[in-house]
């Protein structure tokens, strides 16, 4: 009987020891290979999260609309009808349009034009372009965001916003980087799922 008392105390020291805070994983490495079509996914994501993205689909498909319930109830020729369609149609297809222009002028800069590393630890992000490296703290992560294709990081202060693609990383990689983001920053600027 005494034996088991023993053993139940060594269980329950084991356990307490157990519990101890969570050893950070060895720094993340990753290499990125930044397209057009990655800062496209980030930027159509920053548009349609925002109200004025979402209200110019909203008056887009009200005119489409408006312009069919013209028609129906005679108050409107067929031409007439199909200019509100084509108006509400123009307006939903300006806003990828442009973005896709402008992911397309992005990576014009010479930034984009080779390799990006990115190593992660417990002080921050540190981002090597060419011979230079920025170090970004994770007090100044405002939101870090996932899209179908990509992780991005906004970050206060300078209006950057550091783009991952999912394709970049590694299983390892990826989970010792989100561990990094979890533990360091504040669970309601993390939007990934």
């Amino acid at each position: 009987m005494n034996q088991e008392s023993n053993a139940c105390t060594a269980f329950n020291d084991n356990t307490q020891y157990q519990s101890a805070a969570p050893v950070s994983p060895a720094r993340a490495e990753l290499d990125v290979h930044m397209t057009a079509k990655h800062i496209y996914d980030m930027l159509l994501y920053h548009m349609h999260s925002t109200l004025g993205g979402f209200l110019i689909n909203i008056v887009g498909l009200t005119i489409i609309i408006l312009g069919g319930m013209r028609l129906y109830f005679g108050q409107a020729t067929l031409w007439g009808a199909a200019t509100y369609c084509a108006f509400g149609i123009l307006l939903l297809a300006a806003t990828p349009v442009s973005l896709k222009m402008r992911a397309n002028n992005t990576m014009k800069q010479s930034k984009f034009q080779n390799t990006i590393h990115y190593g992660f630890d417990n002080s921050g992000v540190d981002e090597t372009i060419g011979g230079g490296t920025n170090h970004y703290g994770w007090n100044q992560v405002e939101k870090a965001v996932s899209t179908p294709k990509t992780i991005s990081f906004y970050m206060e202060g300078n209006d950057s916003v550091l783009v991952f693609p999912k394709e970049s990383f590694d299983n390892e990689t990826f989970q010792s980087a989100m561990w990094y983001l979890s533990h360091n920053v504040v669970m309601g600027k993390i939007y990934i799922h």
